[in-house]
């Protein structure tokens, strides 16, 4: 994935038209990488950019003052004057004010494809689910059967680790399960069933099981 710097549009040079074709390459970047369906980083990556120009204005109005010239008592609000910006901090609340709707555009884009991975997603247990869950086994069915070891952690995020890429030809998930588990000291490790539905497993099925499922899955006790 292409980056863009979280200061990109501070950065020098200060110009509107330049700043403009940056972020046009970073979005066209982005852009392509929904179209695979590949929604992480890119996704946060976004979010982030919204959210920093959006502070970018809350912080101006709020820090950046003229003299205290009254007080509207029917609001409770206190009046300033009116600021002359120099030209450089009126070319960066152009840049800002003209950008968010382009990165708002793109980001309602792959939320709609976030909303539609979550629909089609299968998530299923496999056998009885034990009380313990921090650890234990993820099964993501795609062309072949991938098997994860996984540890959860309170900070809401999965150590995964790959132990073993299986083609569709065992007796049974339960059976599976079984065999795995004389691999670890649990006598039945949490075992979870995912149907990628064609998704690409660590950019889109892996970070939404983390994002969206974590507490329901993986949750502490």
């Amino acid at each position: 994935m292409k980056s863009l710097s979280q200061n990109w549009f501070t950065e020098n040079p200060i110009d509107e038209e330049h700043k403009h074709w940056i972020l046009l390459d970073y979005l066209q970047n982005i852009d392509s990488s929904f179209k695979e369906k590949k929604l992480y980083p890119p996704l946060d990556d976004l979010n982030l950019h919204i959210l920093n120009l959006k502070n970018w204005i809350d912080n101006k109005n709020k820090y950046i003052k003229g003299n205290l010239t009254g007080l509207d008592f029917k609001s409770k609000k206190l009046i300033y004057e009116t600021l002359d910006f120099p030209k450089e901090i009126k070319e960066i609340d152009n840049i800002v004010n003209n950008s968010i709707p382009d990165l708002k555009k793109v980001q309602e884009s792959g939320d709609k494809i976030l909303n539609e991975v979550i629909r089609k997603l299968k998530i299923s247990f496999i056998g009885l689910i034990p009380q313990y869950k921090k650890e234990g086994y993820i099964f993501i069915k795609g062309k072949t059967l991938l098997i994860y070891k996984y540890s959860s952690f309170i900070s809401r995020s999965l150590k995964l680790n790959l132990i073993d890429e299986a083609p569709h030809k065992f007796t049974s998930y339960e059976n599976l399960k079984i065999e795995l588990a004389k691999n670890l000291d649990l006598p039945n490790p949490m075992t979870i069933l995912v149907e990628s539905q064609g998704y690409p497993i660590s950019e889109t099925v892996i970070p939404i099981l983390e994002k969206r499922y974590f507490s329901e899955l993986f949750s502490f006790d």
